[in-house]
């Protein structure tokens, strides 16, 4: 069985939202048919795929992560590698009548592309991204904020001007207002966090990095050179959006857990522990950085309104009110 289990998670990975029907594991791998009705019926037990029919005599197979659609008493939360989502997530592992999946992506537009294919119920990330996908996709409607600040750029006394920042994030914005306070700078763009400290520490002078980062490289020697809520006012850093087809289905549960969150001030141990696992940086440091974050905003459509005007973005009252769903 681990045989055909390994080949199959690999090919579902590769399909991704596509998944695969089940008469082609037959035809692709060389097993008996019972062998693989005992594989699959032992997998989706498991909960480790997902068996959908999606016709009188066939049968399609995904990765819970990739499932386009909504999964019964099943909650997927795509997030960043970031402590900022610390709180949201230790309320939502006090739901106990729901399985709970984390999944941290390495950038975020695999995270809203899942979104966007139904492939998440919940996603957490910038919201200068949130806004993109919600005016470009049908299928996005932005909740609240998660909270402001909880950044900074980092540097270091070196001669040359390159800054590294990531890319369709709240962290190309705060550059941006870096270079109108008047710093002549080159920017380079990381994929990921890591893969930027990196590259900061051999080739750069600034990088504008999100927690727990932006502590633990302070805690190294670098210097602090600007931190978030001085350059960026209060401003969101990152967003909750769900998938409209999840909120239609699911309206009061949403609307009382927003609701909760807004109120909601414990973190729970586990989550802590995920956040260092997934950012590899030590949990102590990842519970320091926690107080880097206002966590308590208050956002508005005219909020909104404002930040999409700093984006350069002209677009109608309406089509704002169809993104954002203020509670």
């Amino acid at each position: 069985m681990n045989d055909l289990k390994k080949s199959l998670l690999r090919e579902l990975r590769k399909r991704k939202y596509s998944g695969m029907a089940q008469y082609e594991i037959e035809a692709l791998y060389n097993f008996s048919r019972s062998y693989i009705s005992e594989t699959l019926t032992f997998l989706e037990n498991d909960n480790i795929i997902i068996r959908k029919n999606t016709g009188k005599l066939t049968k399609r197979i995904w990765l819970p992560e990739y499932y386009p659609g909504i999964i019964d008493n099943y909650i997927r939360i795509g997030i960043l590698r970031s402590s900022e989502y610390s709180l949201f997530l230790s309320l939502v592992y006090k739901i106990n009548d729901k399985k709970i999946k984390i999944i941290a992506y390495n950038n975020t537009v695999e995270l809203m592309n899942a979104i966007v294919n139904n492939a998440l119920e919940f996603a957490l990330s910038p919201l200068f991204s949130q806004i993109i996908y919600s005016l470009t996709n049908n299928n996005v409607l932005m909740l609240a904020p998660v909270s402001s600040g909880g950044s900074s750029i980092i540097g270091k006394n070196v001669k040359n001007n390159t800054l590294y920042t990531s890319e369709i994030s709240s962290m190309m914005l705060f550059t941006k207002e870096f270079i109108k306070a008047g710093n002549d700078i080159t920017i380079k763009t990381y994929d990921n966090p890591l893969n930027g400290l990196k590259e900061f520490k051999n080739n750069g002078r600034y990088i504008v990095i999100w927690e727990p980062y932006a502590t633990y490289i302070s805690e190294t020697g670098y210097i602090t050179v600007m931190d978030y809520k001085s350059l960026m006012n209060g401003d969101p850093c990152c967003f909750i959006s769900t998938n409209k087809n999840y909120y239609s289905k699911n309206k009061k549960f949403i609307d009382d857990l927003m609701i909760r969150y807004k109120n909601y001030d414990k973190f729970d141990e586990n989550v802590l522990k995920y956040i260092s696992k997934i950012t590899k940086i030590k949990k102590s440091t990842v519970e320091k950085s926690l107080g880097n974050y206002n966590f308590k905003l208050e956002f508005d459509l005219n909020d909104l309104k404002n930040y999409v005007e700093k984006l350069g973005i002209v677009i109608s009252d309406e089509k704002l009110k169809s993104i954002y769903n203020k509670i």
